[in-house]
């Protein structure tokens, strides 16, 4: 916005000087270089310059004290143009490590159950961490070998000896019968079992969904459609919904909302989300520890603030209309003082003074604006003692 605005003020004011200069040389020579001073001292674009960093650099403070970290002020920008969200399913509307959890199939040795936790511990799928905290054995901290991640599909290594493979169905050598949620667990090519997943869904997400009521909004999963019904309930004004999705397929989706002209938001965790983070307008890792590895995201947010998620949106439109106020001050002073100026009406001496005067006002402006805006969607008390 600033970049736009600002590429015509240096050829404005130039053009201003040069009819104003004009002017006072045919009425008095020495005014002229009184009034040429002038013009070129108050019509300083500092004022205009400042109002975005400003007001920018104090959003990001207040959305980091909240836990939504920005990755540049450019991001805030592009967060109030969103008008499309895309969330990621398993990890991101439900709890990473809250989930209602059985095993399915013979009981696994205790040697098996620490070998499967520590492969378990190398993953940062959302599954797999939910597992990783449910099962009781050791941390599981044995050395691994020949590592190999199939994105979408799961992950196989060998521990102690054994080769076990941790995944969907297809990968593990089985055929998924039931629309449910399951890791399948298969050792030296052999299926020991699977243990399926009723995920727990974040609280309040009906009341979010009803205050992004103005956005079109999409969900996509990796997994099967079982909790579909459920999903139309919590989400009743959704857009659009897609299971067994890819990496691929993710990002193949995003292209197409895009292709729309619709400027897309895309929220999810992991590496199974990374190409569709990295192809959306502003991609938000959702991130519950210091552990997880967000990749291509503009921005990283704790799982525990994703129902806030219509109060950052609502933040970034107001960063917005406080810039453009702010452009309307600078707007104002230099236009009072140019018309000063030109008139012969100001001496270079007061222009001095004026010029900078603009810059303070500006910076008070967007300083106190940007608080007020903070303590409409947050408690910024308590977010600074915190």
């Amino acid at each position: 916005l600033t970049n736009s605005i600002s590429k015509y003020f240096t050829f404005i004011i130039l053009g201003i000087t040069l009819v104003a200069g004009i002017y006072w040389l045919r009425i008095d020579q020495e005014k002229m270089w009184q009034v040429v001073s002038a013009i070129l001292i108050v019509a300083c674009p500092c004022a205009l310059a400042l109002s975005a960093p400003f007001t920018f650099g104090h959003i990001m403070r207040i959305m980091g004290r909240n836990k939504f970290y920005v990755k540049d002020t450019l991001t805030i920008e592009k967060l109030s143009k969103i008008d499309t969200l895309v969330f990621d399913k398993t990890g991101t509307i439900t709890h990473n490590k809250k989930a209602n959890i059985y095993f399915e199939g013979k009981e696994i040795p205790a040697f098996d159950l620490e070998n499967i936790k520590t492969l378990l511990k190398n993953s940062n799928h959302p599954l797999s961490r939910s597992l990783y905290e449910y099962l009781d054995e050791s941390d599981g901290n044995y050395p691994l070998q020949n590592f190999v991640e199939t994105p979408g599909k799961g992950y196989q290594a060998e521990v102690r000896g054994q080769v076990y493979k941790i995944g969907s169905a297809s990968f593990t050598g089985r055929q998924s019968q039931n629309l449910e949620t399951a890791v399948y667990i298969a050792k030296n090519d052999q299926f020991l079992g699977k243990f399926i997943f009723k995920n727990e869904y974040r609280e309040n997400l009906r009341d979010l969904f009803i205050k992004l009521k103005n956005y079109s909004t999409h969900i996509l999963s990796g997994d099967n459609a079982s909790e579909e019904n459920t999903l139309r309930d919590i989400i009743p004004n959704v857009a659009g919904m897609a299971f067994n999705q890819s990496p691929e397929d993710k990002l193949d989706y995003v292209k197409k909302l895009q292709e729309q002209n619709r400027k897309t938001a895309m929220v999810g965790d992991g590496l199974n989300d990374a190409g569709a983070l990295k192809q959306s307008n502003v991609g938000v890792a959702i991130a519950e520890d210091t552990n997880s590895f967000t990749p291509s995201s503009d921005v990283i947010m704790h799982g525990s603030v994703l129902t806030q998620m219509d109060k950052y949106l609502n933040l970034s439109k107001d960063a917005m209309k406080i810039v453009k106020m702010t452009f309307g001050i600078s707007f104002i002073y230099n236009i009072l003082g140019l018309a000063l100026a030109i008139t012969g009406h100001l001496s270079p001496l007061k222009a001095a003074i004026l010029m900078p005067l603009s810059s303070i006002t500006v910076v008070v402006f967007t300083t106190v604006m940007t608080w007020l805006s903070g303590r409409k969607y947050f408690n910024e008390d308590k977010a600074r003692k915190s």
